[in-house]
């Protein structure tokens, strides 16, 4: 904090404040953008129905940009939905195919 001195403008909160502001406008943005690609995870995971269509949307995934966890949370998101529909990612071939 700033030491008062006669003729100086007081104006640490001021400056503060404003910082503050800025701060939290640019996490309000980013909180928009996450929340935008998470509407967008959820609707392409709603697609799965099968093992073509999980490796697409691996691929569509893949192409967002994403924002914090965004990335991690899509693949939960994605195995989740695989793991109900009996597939499994096979890591060699970089598809899903239904377990045997």
């Amino acid at each position: 904090m700033p030491e008062l001195v006669k003729g100086r403008a007081n104006d640490f909160l001021t400056i503060l404040f404003t910082t503050l502001d800025s701060v939290e406008a640019s996490n309000s943005d980013e909180l928009a953008k996450y929340q935008e690609v998470m509407a967008t995870v959820a609707g392409i995971v709603d697609n799965v129905g099968d093992a073509e269509t999980a490796t697409k949307a691996l691929r569509s995934l893949g192409a967002l940009a994403h924002v914090y966890a965004s990335k991690d949370e899509a693949w939960a998101k994605l195995k989740a939905r695989a793991d109900e529909l009996g597939l499994f990612f096979d890591t060699a071939a970089k598809r899903f195919t239904q377990k045997a």
